[in-house]
């Protein structure tokens, strides 16, 4: 049994589900590839998604090709409020970079979410 208290200073670690296979696909699909364009929810979730992408996807990727302008040399960021043809040429045409703070937001409220999660209810029960 771990002390409520002991959860807040726990290390913490991002995983996924082994069945899904979705690593393995991320890194499969950007093997040898010169450039990623992320197409994600244009909120602080997809900003966070991009960044788990980009952390598979990478290490995989070409470096034979530097794409000016773009994120770590190779990756773009699409940004669209709609999936109507001239939304989605308009964020072609207009390619961003994702944004790491954002990113670590998300990152932040999850781990607060989780250790309130684990801490409180023992605490409720003594």
């Amino acid at each position: 049994k771990t002390a409520p208290a002991d959860l807040f200073h726990a290390r913490t670690v991002h995983c996924y589900d082994p069945s899904a296979r979705i690593p393995d696909l991320i890194s499969s699909e950007a093997s040898d590839a010169d450039v990623l364009v992320l197409w994600l929810d244009c909120d602080r979730e997809g900003e966070n998604i991009c960044f788990e992408v980009i952390q598979l996807a990478l290490p995989q990727m070409s470096t034979r090709t530097s794409w000016a302008g773009s994120y770590q040399n190779r990756i773009f960021r699409a940004h669209f409020s709609s999936l109507s043809p001239v939304d989605l040429l308009h964020a072609m045409d207009n390619l961003g970079h994702p944004d790491i703070n954002q990113a670590h937001s998300v990152d932040a409220r999850q781990e607060i979410d989780l250790r309130l999660r684990c801490a409180f209810p023992p605490l409720q029960t003594q």
